[in-house]
Order: C-alpha cells, then sequence, then structure tokens
C-alpha cells in the first residue's frame, strides 16, 4: 500500500487556505443598522479588519430602554474614536452607521471588513450590511 496520506493532508490544508483566503470579503463602505429598543444592559462588540493591518476589537455598551438611535449614535462615536482620520463615520438615517475607507491617494480603494463578533443586550437586533 501507498503511503499518500501526507500528501491528501497537505492538499486538503492549501484547499482550506485558498477557500479561507478567497472568502474574506472586504469592502469599501459598511452600514451597521440597529433595529428594536434595547430590553436589557448588555454589550456590542464589533471586530474591524482592515485590509492590510491588524483587527480591532470595537465594544459599545448599552443600558435599559436605550432607542435605536442612541444606540446608533455611540456606535458611531466609537468607531470614530477607534479608527481615527482614515475612515469616515457618520450617521445615515436615524438608526444606520455609515462607515467609509478614506483614501490617500485618487483613485485608491480602502477595503476593510466589520463583523458583529458579539450582542448580549437582549431584544436588539443589529444588522452590517
Amino acid at each position: 500500500m501507498k503511503r499518500t496520506w501526507p500528501f491528501r493532508i497537505v492538499f486538503i490544508a492549501l484547499v482550506f487556505a485558498i477557500v479561507a483566503t478567497a472568502a474574506w470579503a472586504g469592502s469599501e463602505k459598511v452600514v451597521i443598522e440597529i433595529k428594536n429598543k434595547a430590553k436589557g444592559e448588555g454589550e456590542i462588540t464589533f471586530t474591524f479588519t482592515p485590509a492590510e493591518g491588524e483587527s480591532k476589537e470595537i465594544k459599545v455598551g448599552v443600558i435599559p430602554k436605550m432607542k435605536p438611535d442612541e444606540i446608533a449614535r455611540d456606535i458611531m462615536k466609537q468607531f470614530t474614536l477607534a479608527l481615527g482620520d482614515g475612515y469616515k463615520v457618520k450617521l445615515s438615517g436615524s438608526q444606520k452607521v455609515e462607515i467609509k475607507g478614506i483614501p490617500k491617494n485618487k483613485g485608491e480603494e480602502v477595503i476593510f471588513d466589520v463583523v458583529l463578533s458579539g450582542n448580549s443586550v437582549s431584544g436588539l437586533s443589529v444588522v452590517i450590511k
């Protein structure tokens, strides 16, 4: 019997590495939408990953009965502080936060990704587009 299993393991590892790299779906713009009023106290955690650089964890505290527009405002403030001058963070409507990269040179794209990594606030829905 031939010993092909080491080659199979290497092949499978390569396939997973290629799929993981291709699966990263960065964007030039991300919109975070808050739905519903907070029923309880908790925390929303986002992971921000630029195309080049390290990921950042951004946390937003929420208190009971906080309205969606108040939560969106707090999310906007936390992202503005965490990301600095390279990104434009603004409210888009009363319950949406829009994040765009600011290119250093004309014609460049600033690619990044935002993922909801945690939401311990009961009754609150967070949608990332």
